[in-house]
């Protein structure tokens, strides 16, 4: 018996994982001899071991580097930042500061005395 992409990617999304078009591909594969293997298991279990087995693989795939995971924390930092500048732009718009300053309270001072100009700044020194 064959199993199809639509049964596969049902079982797939009741075990939270989201196989790439190549597994499922590779579930439809090895269907048939873990089928033979365990004749008294429903198609959704067998499909669901084979799942997991894919998921075990994928897992033992050569780990990121460092450097790949540096950047990927360097670029979600930065879609976090671009996201509260365009917040603090409609804050500044409709006249509201008050998450602006709380968000300042944070910064340490000299960061603070830095952003303003030289000085400005000398005052706070």
């Amino acid at each position: 018996m064959s199993i199809s992409a639509e049964d596969i990617l049902r079982v797939a999304k009741s075990i939270n994982f989201e196989p790439t078009e190549k597994e499922v591909e590779e579930v439809q594969l090895r269907y048939t001899s873990e089928e033979e293997e365990d004749f008294g298991a429903t198609w959704d279990l067998i499909v669901e071991k084979i799942l997991y087995d894919l998921k075990s693989e994928r897992n033992l795939e050569e780990p990121k580097s460092y450097e790949k995971v540096k950047e990927e924390i360097i670029n979600k930092k930065q879609k976090l930042i671009d996201a509260v500048l365009e917040e603090i732009k409609k804050d500044v718009t409709y006249g509201d500061l008050t998450a602006i300053e709380e968000l300042l309270k944070f910064c340490p001072t000299k960061n603070l005395i830095s952003y303003l100009p030289e000085e400005t700044g000398e005052k706070f020194n």
